[in-house]
């Protein structure tokens, strides 16, 4: 079955350059891992003041090594940094990055479950949740594959709503409360 996207979320982190040979070694960016690319490379997003000038000379050595960089110099691409727009997404290899911290999960929010084809979960679980941190004003539901998270959710604006999903989406599945060590703004779980 075909799943029609609402809306997609990449995995965002921070993570460490290594190994590159590039100026931007040693340097913790915002990098972001697509589907749509089936998950080749890190995607440069975005860096802080300090890694600025590191950036800069990475795009200066990398434009210029492919033969795409409107400047002759290093001095001339700077004076025209704060304008400059790169033309794809800058790539970096997977095993070059070590990543610091994970910032947003990959999700990918569905219509419905029905539109989902769980056959190859071992242990399929729906987890509930009202205003997590990363859908901070919705409710939401998770599937999971026993405790591993996928990345396929729903959002509603009220847990029936959600509740009424997942009963008509997998009507074999029944709700069970929170316990106390789990996360607060878990509500259920669909085992």
């Amino acid at each position: 079955r075909k799943v029609k996207r609402k809306i997609y979320r990449p995995k965002m982190v921070e993570g460490k350059i290594k190994g590159t040979g590039w100026p931007i070694d040693g340097h913790t960016l915002i990098l972001s891992l697509w589907d749509d690319d089936n998950y080749t490379d890190w995607h440069l997003g975005i860096w802080n003041d300090k890694a600025d000038q590191a950036v800069m000379e990475t795009m200066f050595v990398t434009e210029t090594a492919a033969g795409l960089c409107l400047y002759d110099t290093l001095e001339e691409f700077a004076e025209h940094w704060d304008e400059w727009e790169p033309q794809g997404s800058f790539c970096i290899p997977l095993g070059n990055v070590e990543v610091v911290k994970v910032i947003q999960v990959e999700t990918k929010e569905v219509e419905s479950f029905s539109e989902v084809d769980t056959s190859g979960l071992k242990q399929p679980v729906i987890c509930v949740y009202r205003n997590p941190k990363d859908f901070p004003d919705k409710c939401i539901a998770r599937i999971f594959d026993g405790t591993k998270p996928s990345n396929m959710v729903i959002t509603r604006n009220t847990v029936d709503e959600i509740r009424l999903d997942i009963s008509r989406s997998f009507p074999d599945k029944r709700p069970f409360a929170r316990c106390k060590e789990d996360h607060k703004s878990l509500v259920e779980s669909w085992i």
